[in-house]
């Protein structure tokens, strides 16, 4: 059983590599399997699937994949699927497709689209995944039940900035026990019916050049710390909610530290790793407290079994912390509650499980358009 480190004093636990796998091919993503917890996807050039550590080509695309993808066990039967964007030969826009075990098989979700953000979620009891269709548009796409399921598409919100809008994740911010979601400089609140429309309220207003809303977040209900997207010398900021959430969110920093080419972002239950061109950095955004550690530049974070996976272009590395044990005067470390199922493991504060309950509009099944802008 894993353990998930939450440190009353001022001591963070010390991170160790675990071990490092070497890539053949390039990669730009990836995603841990929710079925098996000894196995994650990678893909760039190709689509891999590793098992302990032996990656398996398992679909290729003549000119790649976008640098988002998510993977998915839609119906609990163990046969995950991967959601990617195979690249065009020219232009941006690709096809949107879903590889899904054992054949893998590409099977067509959507056309014209492009993915910087995906991320799996459970909306009204439907599972899918949301994305942000060119900076622009939060989408949720699901697939209904049955060997003869098709996709369908709720257009969450459309968001008008000059600004390209990046960065996606999921909390109950206002504490109405339905999922809210983080996107951009924004969250979106989930309406009381299905019959509604979804909100949307600003966070902040950093969208005064085409990439200041592209950011990467480690998010929770009351604090979202972000930092903008390919950046040199950026800031990691601290939003921290208001005691009303539809207002603009008082912003902080987290003390001199500037990261450059920043490209990703975890919450690891009370700590925020954050992925950058000379490693990472491990915090404790509410304490202030932080330890950087170098690696080759990180394009993407997962964690599984209580150990956190990080991946850079030409490998995947593994780093546990150094000891359950916790040191001597320190308040004692509280664990974070761990689903035993054989899936992705859950690891979540103490209190903040009612952050990850489903959204309760039922949302409608519509045909799936394309955005064109």
């Amino acid at each position: 059983m894993g353990l998930l480190f939450r440190a009353y004093g001022e001591t963070l636990p010390k991170l160790r590599p675990i071990r490092t796998w070497r890539s053949g091919t390039s990669l730009r993503g990836g995603a841990p399997d929710p079925a098996n917890v000894n196995r994650f996807y990678t893909w760039g050039e190709a689509l891999q699937q590793w098992d302990n550590g032996r990656p398996r080509r398992i679909a290729s695309a003549s000119h790649g994949f976008d640098e988002g993808g998510c993977a998915l066990d839609l119906d609990g039967d163990g046969r995950t699927g991967v959601v990617l964007v195979r690249r065009p030969s020219e232009g941006a826009l690709g096809d949107l497709l879903f590889y899904r075990a054992p054949s893998f098989n590409p099977e067509t979700i959507d056309t014209n689209v492009e993915l910087h953000d995906c991320l799996a979620a459970t909306l009204a009891g439907r599972q899918g995944f949301l994305l942000i269709h060119r900076h622009a548009q939060v989408r949720f796409y699901w697939r209904t039940a049955g060997a003869d399921g098709k996709w369908s598409v709720e257009e969450i919100y459309s968001i008008y900035t000059a600004s390209r809008q990046s960065g996606l994740a999921l909390a109950d911010v206002d504490g109405d026990k339905r999922t809210d979601i983080y996107a951009g400089n924004y969250w979106v609140r989930s309406p009381e019916s299905a019959e509604l429309p979804w909100h949307i309220f600003a966070i902040h207003l950093h969208n005064e050049t085409d990439d200041a809303a592209s950011f990467s977040y480690a998010a929770w209900p009351d604090l979202l710390v972000g930092v903008q997207r390919g950046r040199s010398a950026t800031p990691v900021r601290l939003f921290r909610r208001p005691s009303n959430p539809r207002e603009l969110w008082p912003e902080t920093s987290l003390g001199s530290v500037r990261l450059d080419d920043p490209r990703a972002a975890l919450a690891w239950g009370s700590w925020a790793v954050l992925g950058h061109r000379a490693g990472f950095l491990f915090a404790d955004p509410r304490g202030g407290n932080h330890d950087t550690y170098p690696a080759p530049p990180v394009l993407a974070l997962w964690t599984a079994a209580g150990r956190l996976y990080v991946l850079s272009e030409r490998q995947v590395a593994i780093w546990s912390p150094a000891s359950t044990r916790h040191p001597r005067g320190a308040s004692p470390l509280a664990l974070g509650r761990i689903d035993r199922k054989p899936r992705n493991l859950l690891i979540l504060p103490p209190g903040a499980a009612g952050a990850m309950g489903s959204a309760s509009p039922r949302l409608r099944s519509r045909g799936i358009p394309s955005l064109q802008r």
